[in-house]
């Protein structure tokens, strides 16, 4: 893309173009397009030029804002444990809740014994 080949000519130009409707309008259009391409920084850099923008793109730009943030932390994640592998597994355990005498008794089963024993407890409602 255009911003990736030359990326201080286009974050010059979204620095110092002046906000107003039609170019909020581009910069969000821009913004969604790069976080949809994964190239957040160019997508951040559009998103962030909307904060001052006192129209409703200021708050779309909020929300993308979020949205890479969120895309970034779950790409980080993904290397760090693998993508196949997940930090917490179904053989790590599994709830069962069962209605006994005069409330509920939860437990969390496991492989093993000793983690059984420590983790079934009961209460009433």
């Amino acid at each position: 893309s255009k911003a990736s080949s030359s990326p201080d000519a286009f974050e010059m130009v979204i620095r110092n173009v002046r906000v107003d409707e039609p170019e909020a309008e581009a910069l969000l259009y821009l913004a969604n397009y790069y976080r949809d391409n994964l190239e957040y920084d160019a997508a951040i850099l559009c998103a962030t030029r909307l904060e001052d923008y006192p129209g409703p793109e200021k708050e779309q730009g909020k929300g993308l804002l979020r949205d890479i943030r969120l895309r970034m932390d779950q790409k980080a994640g993904e290397r760090r444990y693998g993508a196949l592998q997940s930090p917490v597994t179904p053989a790590a355990g599994s709830l069962l809740a069962r209605r006994g005498r005069g409330g509920f008794n939860i437990t969390m089963e496991s492989s093993s014994p000793a983690a059984n024993a420590e983790s079934s407890f009961e209460f009433s409602p």
